[in-house]
Parts: structure tokens; sequence; C-alpha cells
């Protein structure tokens, strides 16, 4: 269940989309715990994806990170972590897929914006993709998959890799696991699973 208030939240922050992109916006999906029904307004983020018609200059990127930023349009969550991507990088995702924007902002941190692909970690969007693929909301525009396309079995499977080893690396513990119990469940099942579903299905199996 969404909260009303994250609810208004995301219709504000398509109206800035909108206002900003105009006709080259075609399509927005939300993805993570409320595309998972597993929303938790203590702890989940707003995972965003916008799809426009094409590449965007650096100076429409800025723009649009400032109009959405926590400073101008106050996030209820703990996060926005909103990403743009042009339709053509979307149809195609390989193992770096080609964004335009990843902005990240909330209460009490800095701002990211990040305009570089090769400069950030893939395997986040890479899974964001597969994940948007199969089980993104669609908040404007046709069904997700109509826009996105999902990335290849291999090129999953080395992200989730990534993303465990990512989640070790800076001592996370909780992360990693709940991180390798989502791989696992997508290795045996060849679907995706919400954090909590997938660590109790892990649960399950590892129990005498």
């Amino acid at each position: 269940m969404i909260p009303e208030d994250v609810r208004g939240y995301l219709a504000r922050l398509i109206e800035r989309l909108s206002a900003a992109l105009e006709d080259r916006l075609v399509g927005v999906y939300a993805l993570g715990g409320m595309a998972f029904g597993d929303y938790r307004p203590e702890s989940s983020d707003l995972d965003v994806y916008a799809v426009v018609r094409a590449a965007l200059e650096e100076d429409q990127k800025l723009s649009l990170a400032e109009r959405c930023s926590h400073r101008m349009l106050p996030c209820p969550a703990r996060r926005l972590e909103l990403v743009v991507i042009s339709a053509e990088a979307a149809r195609r995702p390989g193992r770096v897929p080609r964004w335009e924007l990843n902005l990240n902002t909330g209460p009490g941190q800095p701002d990211h914006v990040g305009l570089d692909p090769a400069a950030e970690p893939s395997h986040w969007f890479v899974l964001d993709l597969a994940i948007a693929y199969h089980r993104g909301v669609p908040l404007v525009g046709p069904p997700a998959h109509e826009l996105i396309g999902s990335p290849d079995a291999a090129a999953v499977h080395h992200a989730q890799s990534e993303v465990v080893a990512w989640y070790a690396r800076n001592e996370m513990r909780e992360e990693t696991v709940t991180a390798a119990c989502r791989a696992w469940h997508w290795l045996e099942t060849g679907t995706f699973a919400a954090k909590r579903e997938a660590r109790h299905w892990a649960g399950a199996r590892l129990s005498p």
C-alpha cells in the first residue's frame, strides 16, 4: 500500500518532469518496493525511471535535476532515486546501460547528480531495467515492457554477483544476505522477488 503523501509526491514529480521535458517524456515507471507491493515508509526509497524520446543536453539534465531535487520538491521517503534514460537505450540495455541522468536526493543528504554512465557501477541499472521490464508500474505511458527491454540472462547474473560483492566490500551484512537471497531466487525461479519475500524463500530452503 502506497501512503497518500507518497502518491501526492509522485504526482507532483510527474508534473515537474512533464513541464521540463514536454513531449520528450514518453513514460515514467515505479520500481523497487512500489513495484513489488512491499513499500515500507520507514526504509524504502522511491525508485523511478523516466524514459525520454532522445538523449538530452547536459544543461537539460542539470535543470531537470534541480527541479526534482529535495530542495525544490521535498521527498517524503528516505530518498528519491530518479533515473532518466532515452527510449533507444531503454530498448537495448546491455551490461552498461546508457542512461542520461541519475539523481539521488532526499532529506538530510547531499544530492548525487550523475551524468556519466561510465563513471558509476552499472550493475544497479542492469537490475533496475530487468525489474522494470517484468514489474515496472506505469505512472505515465504504456506498460513498461513496451518501452523497456530486458537485459539478457548473462548480464543479469553478472549484475547480481556484482551487487552482492559491492555490499560485502562495504561491510553491509544484512544487505549482502538479502542480495544473495534475491540472486538465488532469480537463479532458481527465473523471477524477481521483493527483499522480504526472497529472504523468506531462502530461509525455507535452508531450514532443517
